[in-house]
């Protein structure tokens, strides 16, 4: 006996009189008539019966995982991923915040800033550390955040190249991450950070200068817009190897403004940015009266706005190769503060007294009491995970949602509101790919 995948979902395609069937556990995208709506209905039964259908068409439709025998676990395969993806002894992954101060005074911004620095008893712990833990992997990957991780460009340069020196000698492949407002990055800083093998960067512009201005406001007189904005465009066109993500925070106000700024940055740099459109952080008050998926086809359409201008999409794929939710689920991942402080997630407080752990004198990490273990012990994934299409894309929602509340939160779909739209956009895109090859 044969079934139907719990993963299975379905979208017209009115251009073509199709309906599209995608499996968010394969990947597999398929056209169908719309007169077998009968058909797509079975499929898109979960756990349903199949009925009557062709040897041929079993077999496909098998192939590609919108069928399988009745006593397929699919749901333990994907359990499965998700705990190898939590455990890979082969991915060391480490944030290093070499302050908590920040040059902005974004109105929005979640994190308590003060003076702070990474101090050179701190630094040589961290470079003992990663001595002693980077040789043992085959990726590193060193991510800085803050605060604004710039201000302390010196520390950031310093730790950066003995890092990679580290790996280099060992034959562990390197990467290397920022994320930084841009102000601070001007063109001779971003060739020393490239020289380096810091290769990929994320730097947020809010809209274009009206927007950006009252929402990324600096600390004193002036605005930020201009010196961000030429950053972000000398960098593009200084390396290429360079990988830029152009993250744009919106509200209900703001989405349809940024195929504005959009529109703004030079041509010839497009294909560079990848944006990254994300709604406000925890400001939920911001998009009352607009429903998920209102929010879900306005993020849609911005996108589609930068395809069509030449920007290099490459967000929200409709690939299922996660293997956790976030960098924080994965056993090998750490996040050092300026004081030498244990974190996993970079959405904290960083108070001392809640630190998972800390570096000793000799570089170690002195883990307190449980922690770590009772953050490692949060299930990633809950009773409702289980039944969900959308498990294989998700892998579970945030761990720190549910160490504190015990479930994910009431946004856990919020991402696949328009998960439809998407599948269209592929299919749409592998039409124009077909017509432009034939």
């Amino acid at each position: 006996m044969m079934r139907a995948s719990i993963f299975n979902i379905s979208a017209p395609f009115p251009e073509t009189d199709e309906i599209l069937l995608f499996n968010t556990s394969t990947g597999a995208l398929i056209s169908v008539p719309s007169g077998v709506g009968d058909l797509v209905g079975r499929l898109t039964t979960p756990g349903g019966a199949i009925g009557d259908i062709s040897p041929a068409t079993l077999a496909e439709l098998t192939d590609l995982g919108f069928v399988l025998p009745d006593g397929a676990d699919e749901v333990g395969a994907v359990i499965e991923r998700n705990r190898l993806g939590i455990a890979d002894p082969n991915r060391l992954d480490v944030f290093i915040l070499p302050n908590m101060n920040c040059n902005f005074a974004c109105p929005y911004c979640y994190e308590e800033h003060a003076p702070s620095r990474l101090d050179e008893e701190t630094e040589r712990r961290i470079i003992s550390w990663f001595e002693t833990n980077a040789p043992n992997y085959k990726v590193v990957l060193l991510s800085w955040f803050g605060g604004e991780p710039l201000l302390s460009f010196e520390t950031v340069l310093r730790i950066q190249r003995r890092v990679h020196e580290i790996c280099r000698d060992a034959g562990v492949t390197f990467n290397s991450h920022i994320t930084t407002n841009g102000y601070l990055l001007t063109p001779e800083r971003a060739e020393a950070l490239c020289a380096a093998d810091l290769l990929s960067y994320q730097i947020t512009i809010d809209g274009p200068p009206d927007v950006h201005n009252v929402r990324r406001v600096l600390k004193g007189p002036g605005d930020s817009f201009e010196r961000v904005f030429g950053n972000l465009c000398a960098l593009a066109r200084a390396d290429s190897r360079a990988n830029i993500k152009l993250r744009v925070n919106f509200d209900a106000t703001t989405i349809e403004r940024i195929p504005e700024l959009l529109e703004m940055v030079p041509k010839d740099i497009r294909p560079r940015l990848h944006p990254v459109l994300e709604r406000l952080f925890d400001q939920g008050h911001l998009f009352i009266g607009k429903s998920p998926r209102w929010i879900a086809q306005k993020t849609e359409e911005a996108y589609d706005a930068a395809r069509r201008l030449g920007f290099a999409v490459t967000t929200t794929p409709l690939v299922p190769e996660r293997l956790t939710y976030c960098y924080a689920d994965r056993e090998s991942q750490v996040l050092f503060t300026h004081r030498g402080d244990v974190f996993k997630c970079t959405v904290s407080e960083f108070r001392p007294d809640q630190r998972l752990g800390f570096l000793d004198d000799d570089g170690r990490i002195v883990w307190e009491g449980t922690r770590h273990q009772d953050w490692m012990d949060v299930p990633a994934l809950d009773d409702d995970c289980m039944s969900c299409t959308y498990l294989p894309m998700c892998m579970g929602g945030c761990r720190k949602n549910r160490a504190e509340s015990g479930h994910a939160g009431a946004d856990c779909t919020l991402p696949f509101a328009a998960l439809d739209e998407r599948i269209r956009q592929r299919y749409a895109a592998q039409l124009a790919t077909s017509v432009q090859s034939a």
